[in-house]
């Protein structure tokens, strides 16, 4: 069978990004099958005529849902996804057009990995890199430098049940692999800065009820 990915972005007033991070991600080398863009319940009307309007793109689909938390809204884009394998990504951030082929290439490979991710670079408001560390639940017990940027395999996704929607204050995400790492899946850290993270006065919000 043929992977499938399908990229899951929560928006919440991001209609100023959200955009260009739709026309990245087709630049990637290998394409998506789908990308499905979550409004958060947004209220910025120009936020609201972006989305329309990107609805009307090919391979992009726009949901709607209550506002909520971000860990809820990537739930509920992964609910609607068809592909294997599941992209995460933030409204404002984007990936280097290599990331999905590389990805895809190490899931092919290695059967116990369940997350690829990679290095980070941060623009914008901050620029500086991160390094953080995969492999398994030692690792992440220990670091809590991890991105909800990734690709993840949809058996291991749907194996965790996702993101836990009643954590708060930003570790969702440490959570989230944790969990994946001690259901036996590693998680695969490219050492390339291939994500690229975006630093803005809304950054600290990110994974915070909007």
């Amino acid at each position: 069978m043929q992977d499938q990915i399908s990229v899951i972005i929560p928006c919440y007033n991001d209609g100023k990004y959200i955009q260009e991070t739709i026309d990245r991600l087709k630049q990637q080398t290998l394409a998506a099958s789908e990308i499905i863009v979550v409004n958060d319940g947004s209220t910025d009307e120009y936020t609201l005529t972006v989305l329309e309007n990107i609805d009307k793109e090919p391979l992009v689909k726009v949901l709607h849902k209550e506002n909520g938390r971000m860990s809820a809204a990537r739930n509920y884009g992964v609910k609607h996804a068809t592909g294997n394998i599941i992209v995460t990504l933030d409204a404002d951030d984007y990936f280097d057009k290599s990331f999905f082929q590389k990805g895809v290439d190490i899931l092919d490979k290695e059967p116990t990995t369940g997350v690829v991710t990679s290095y980070i670079q941060y623009f914008g408001n901050k620029t500086d890199k991160s390094r953080p560390r995969g492999g398994n639940a030692f690792n992440f017990l220990f670091s809590n430098q991890c991105s909800a940027c990734a690709m993840i395999r949809r058996e291991a996704w749907d194996q965790v049940d996702g993101y836990d929607e009643s954590m708060t204050l930003g570790y969702e995400d440490w959570e989230f692999y944790i969990r994946i790492t001690k259901a036996n899946w590693q998680v695969h850290l490219i050492p390339e800065y291939l994500l690229f993270y975006r630093q803005t006065d809304k950054s600290t919000l990110k994974n915070q009820t909007h």
